[in-house]
């Protein structure tokens, strides 16, 4: 029975040694690949999926979207800090910026949300990263580095062979319809289909502190920041649940020195959206030939924030 025992330690033990090795070769090769970024286009959109829907890169053809579902802040960082890192040619950030982005939100917390993103963002992880979201939640963590071992042949051989391997944003073209059922959710007070009203108007501590970390980097690295609020229909900005007053109190007190575009309120024929909160694969199309036509200067000239 010891003899038993003791091999099923030393099974065990070569088994975890065997899962830390697999793990970190490909920590190492991922650390050593580039988020795939066009020489040609000098604007980086980043944040959520309000972004990742509004924004078609094919046609604002001088940017890349990065931007995905539910990213937090942290996220955010992670990728303008590798980006930097990297010397891609970045200049202009456009970050997503609206009320469920800084309150609460859970989105770093949430345990379905670690394990789905441990996997295609720890290569972009250094030691303080990875020790904030490993001490945020351990278990996600462990439960994703399972994917990274199940993943490791096919991802090693993407490395090697000079494919994209960060699965962590892009354009996303929505063709699906969900308006006048959200727009009933939100005369009931209920959470809308595809995304999650605020529960609080309080700050999430953790998403502001990487907000601001975003800031600090651009401003270090002379990188141009415009915070962005993207095209919203009028029944949820008018929502006193989505919080848009305490949000704008948010910036005026925080934030004014950083260069706000709200679009929030953008002009948009009917049927451009498939959501109170996300254009759909027509409403992108028009937003994105906008944003192509006009410089920035004449964005902020026609949707520059109101602070007074």
């Amino acid at each position: 029975m010891k003899q038993f025992i003791a091999k099923v330690g030393r099974f065990i033990f070569f088994f975890v040694v065997l899962c830390f090795i697999v793990v970190g070769i490909n920590y190492v090769l991922l650390r050593s690949s580039n988020i795939d970024f066009a020489e040609n286009r000098n604007i980086l959109v980043l944040g959520d999926s309000n972004a990742q829907c509004a924004i078609n890169d094919s046609i604002f053809s001088t940017a890349t979207n990065l931007a995905l579902n539910a990213d937090s802040y942290f996220y955010s960082y992670l990728k303008i800090k590798r980006i930097v890192e990297t010397n891609q040619p970045v200049d202009t950030l456009l970050l997503s910026f609206a009320p469920h982005n800084i309150f609460k939100n859970g989105w770093i917390e949430d345990p379905k949300l670690v394990r789905s993103r441990f996997r295609n963002y720890f290569g972009l992880m250094n030691a303080e990263d990875l020790r904030f979201i490993v001490g945020n939640n351990p278990r996600a963590v462990l439960n994703s580095a399972g994917q990274i071992i199940r993943h490791f042949p096919a991802s090693t051989y993407q490395i090697l062979t000079g494919q994209n391997i960060f699965d962590i944003g892009s354009y996303l073209p929505i063709t699906r319809n969900t308006m006048n059922e959200d727009l009933l959710r939100l005369k009931k007070g209920q959470s809308l289909t595809f995304f999650e009203l605020p529960k609080d108007f309080t700050l999430s501590t953790k998403e502001i502190h990487y907000l601001e970390a975003i800031m600090e980097l651009c401003k270090n690295e002379n990188i141009k920041l415009y915070l962005i609020n993207l095209p919203k229909r009028e029944e949820l900005l008018s929502l006193d649940k989505y919080g848009v007053s305490e949000f704008e109190e948010i910036y005026r007190t925080r934030y004014e020195d950083v260069d706000f575009i709200d679009f929030s309120r953008f002009p948009l024929p009917d049927g451009s959206y498939a959501d109170p909160v996300h254009l759909n694969l027509k409403g992108a199309a028009l937003f994105s030939s906008y944003l192509r036509q006009n410089n920035f200067s004449t964005h902020m000239q026609n949707y520059a924030f109101e602070s007074d």
